[in-house]
Parts: C-alpha cells; sequence; structure tokens
C-alpha cells in the first residue's frame, strides 16, 4: 500500500524539488502525496485526509508551521500521523520546538536532489523488525 505524505509549503517550487527526490526513495510501493500551499489550506484538506507523514514549512504566511503543528497535535484522529518540519532554518530552537510538537525530525530545505533523497529515505523507509 502506497504511503501518503502531504506537503506544506507557501513556495510551489520546494514540491517540485520534494517528488524529484521523493521519486529517488527505494520503497516498494511508492507514494502519493498531498500538497497544500498553505496552513489554512493544509486545515481544510486534514479534515478529509489522514495522511502517513506531514511535512511542514514553518515560515509561512498568516499561520506558520508551529501554529499548523499545534493545531494538527490537538486533532485526535490525526494523532498516528508522523510530522516532520522542512524548512530553510533548522536550528537549536527549531529543533525543541519540534520536540514539544511531537515531531519526528527536521529537514533542512535543499537544492539537492540526493541529499533530500537520502534524507527522505531515512524516515520514510522502514526498519525490518528482525535486524
Amino acid at each position: 500500500m502506497k504511503q501518503h505524505i502531504m506537503l506544506i509549503d507557501d513556495d510551489r517550487e520546494e514540491l517540485t524539488i520534494f517528488l524529484e527526490a521523493l521519486k529517488k526513495v527505494d520503497v516498494e510501493d511508492g507514494f502519493k502525496c498531498t500538497y497544500a500551499s498553505s496552513a489554512l489550506q493544509a486545515l481544510e484538506i486534514l479534515k478529509y485526509l489522514v495522511p502517513d507523514y506531514i511535512f511542514v514549512d514553518i515560515y509561512m504566511p498568516r499561520m506558520n508551521g508551529f501554529e499548523l503543528l499545534s493545531a494538527i497535535r490537538n486533532e485526535r484522529r490525526l494523532g498516528s500521523v508522523k510530522k516532520i518540519i522542512y524548512s530553510s532554518a533548522i536550528d537549536a530552537a527549531c529543533h525543541q520546538k519540534a520536540q514539544q510538537l511531537d515531531v519526528i525530525d527536521c529537514i533542512e530545505k535543499t537544492n539537492a536532489i540526493e541529499k533530500l533523497s537520502h534524507q527522505l529515505e531515512t524516515i520514510l523507509s522502514p526498519v525490518p523488525a528482525n535486524r
């Protein structure tokens, strides 16, 4: 079964980079990806969708990524969704805030498809149970 990923970022070019990197992630069934160009649009979509993973940019207008993650955290039906910060500004304060919001990882944006693909593979590829 394909894993469902949601990318929330106000920069549409990031979707292109993200999808190119995602194509290189070696998983059996592949992925389907839903895109939201704002936190408010994401909240609307999440009324009807429960993805496996949500990748969130921090710096977006009207509602930033941390505010969105806080709102998602309060939605019981989204409790099993794995949340990842995907931003150009990852620092110690970001990691601390991310930990408080049950974020599993923080990825710094890059135009290097291979680097991003490797980071995505680390997060998205299941580890075999008998290792």
